[in-house]
C-alpha cells in the first residue's frame, strides 16, 4: 500500500486577494524628515519590488515600483541580495498607518507588513 504524501501551504486572504505575508515591522518618524524601511525577501532577486499603503488590493494604492522612476515623495532600492529599501521624505503625520512590501511572484505576490507612526516631534523626547 502506498502513501501519498501532500504539502500545503497556508494562504493569508485580505480583501478577497491571496497574499503570503510576514510579521510585520513597527517604524517610527517625525514630521518633516525621512524615514527609511527595509523590507526582506527570498528567492526574488530578478522579481519586482514594490510599496503601498494598506489594503493594496489594486495598482492605485501602489506608491513605488522597482522597474519605475521615484514617484513624488518615494523611492524604492532593491539591493538585488534580499532585501530592498523605501524612502518617504518630508514625513507628515497622515502618513501613519499600515503599509505593505511587496514582492511579484508568479501566483500570488509577497507581503511584509509595515505599521508606520509619524510624530510631530514637538514633545519627543
Amino acid at each position: 500500500m502506498a502513501l501519498l504524501y501532500s504539502i500545503h501551504c497556508c494562504l493569508f486572504h485580505s480583501a478577497g486577494i491571496g497574499i503570503l505575508a510576514t510579521d510585520g515591522t513597527d517604524i517610527h518618524g517625525h514630521s518633516g524628515k525621512t524615514v527609511t524601511i527595509t523590507c526582506s525577501y527570498s528567492w526574488a532577486s530578478t522579481n519586482i519590488k514594490y510599496f503601498c499603503r494598506d489594503p493594496c488590493k489594486d495598482s492605485k494604492v501602489i506608491l513605488v515600483k522597482s522597474d519605475q522612476s521615484p514617484r513624488g515623495r518615494y523611492t524604492l532600492k532593491d539591493s538585488g541580495k534580499g532585501t530592498f529599501t523605501v524612502n518617504i521624505t518630508d514625513l507628515q503625520e497622515s502618513d501613519s498607518g499600515i503599509y505593505w512590501c511587496g514582492v511579484e511572484r508568479s501566483g500570488f505576490d509577497s507581503y511584509q507588513k509595515v505599521r508606520l507612526r509619524v510624530s510631530n516631534g514637538k514633545n519627543d523626547a
